[in-house]
């Protein structure tokens, strides 16, 4: 009964978002700790910035005689501390950020939602400040890709998102990122409702299976 109750609040929350007419096949939610794990490879970066934030501000701090000793800070520490006084707040923070993004995806698994309707997939992310709906027509979805582990949990994509990252070393360079239903129950099955909702415009990758 719980259970059933809780499909009802997923199907509520979606039915608010549809268009007149419009008909939902399938209502599902991500597995939060999958999407947590999805950002492992971001925490164990997060670990090595932070040993080299501690290494470096600590070396740095030293050059520049930070000490608590009231002599120190009348003979040196005032300007550099003037001047670059933040760099450790915002490079200890990057490092943070990393730290957290596991809590931060697992956050918003427990308050994502997915469906299916006959027009359009829809996910659905609701935090504190709001509520983000992002819809994927047919022009959007074409190629599907399942990705199934033995309990026949898994994850969908549909979609690929191209974006850039700038660096000074390498310049501006361009990556993919996966679009899809992550961590869903019986993934199969809602592989098979795309490909026949969405059948014209959707092609398969041949190691999908």
């Amino acid at each position: 009964m719980a259970m059933l109750g809780k499909d009802f609040e997923l199907r509520d929350a979606v039915q608010n978002e549809v268009r007149p007419g419009e008909k939902i096949l399938w209502v599902g939610k991500p597995n939060p700790v999958r999407m947590a794990l999805k950002t492992v490879p971001q925490l164990l970066m997060g670990v090595l910035w932070l040993g080299f934030c501690i290494f470096f501000f600590s070396t740095w701090l030293g050059a520049f005689n930070f000490t608590p000793s009231a002599g120190d800070i009348e003979r040196g520490v005032r300007a550099p501390s003037a001047i670059f006084g933040l760099f450790p707040f915002i490079f200890f923070g990057i490092g943070i950020w990393m730290l957290i993004a596991p809590l931060w995806q697992m956050f918003k698994g427990i308050r994502s939602i997915y469906a299916v309707t006959d027009q359009r997939l829809l996910t659905i992310s609701r935090t504190p400040l709001g509520q983000s709906v992002i819809s994927y027509g047919d022009e959007d979805i074409t190629q599907v890709e399942r990705r199934e582990r033995g309990n026949g949990t898994g994850d969908l994509i549909f979609a690929k998102e191209q974006r850039s990252r700038s660096s000074r070393n390498s310049g501006r360079r361009t990556y993919w990122v996966d679009i899809g239903f992550f961590g869903i129950d019986n993934v199969r099955h809602v592989e098979e409702l795309v490909l026949d909702t969405f059948k014209q415009n959707v092609s398969q990758p041949a190691d999908s299976e």
